[in-house]
């Protein structure tokens, strides 16, 4: 079980190196397998953001305080968001989301294309990474506009509901 455990953080670490490679300024330090869990706290509490997917690492920065924004589509952001007043979630809302639970052995019906991940618009996760840097909190209506619009969360679903209110 150990060699498996190895095997899956070589690969995480190799697609951590690629998307670090990728960056404009890839001057970050990779830890991927490299940390226990002790490590892992002491790293999220000294972050000034993290940015995830909805996995153990979002809720343990949600826990300690750090701002988080955590990307959403195969689970729910109802259910299992960030509770932080500096954090918040991304979640398309497409009408197949959450689309893993034990019925279904937690296997996407998309075939792992997870499509739900790549429609979260890169706009709106850059408006709250620049005002969860700058220490501005977002608005509160935009904060939870995701809760409730079914789980979206998009600039457009947004300047559409102000305008209707």
């Amino acid at each position: 079980m150990a060699s498996a455990l190895r095997l899956r953080a070589i690969s995480e670490r190799e697609m951590v190196e690629e998307t670090r490679r990728l960056c404009r300024l890839p001057a970050g330090i990779n830890l991927a397998g490299e940390t226990d869990l002790g490590m892992l706290i002491a790293l999220l509490e000294r972050a000034a953001l993290v940015i995830t997917n909805d996995s153990g690492p979002a809720h343990l920065a949600d826990a300690v305080g750090t701002p988080t924004i955590v990307l959403f589509g195969p689970e729910s952001p109802d259910h299992y968001g960030p509770l932080g007043e500096r954090s918040t979630a991304f979640h398309a809302g497409l009408y197949c989301s959450p689309c893993l639970n034990a019925a279904n052995t937690k296997i996407a019906p998309c075939g792992g294309r997870n499509v739900c991940m790549q429609l979260i618009p890169g706009q709106d996760v850059l408006e709250a990474t620049l005002s969860l840097l700058d220490g501005t909190p977002l608005p509160p209506g935009r904060r939870d506009f995701w809760h409730g619009y079914g789980g979206r969360y998009s600039h457009d679903d947004w300047e559409t509901a102000k305008a209707l209110s």
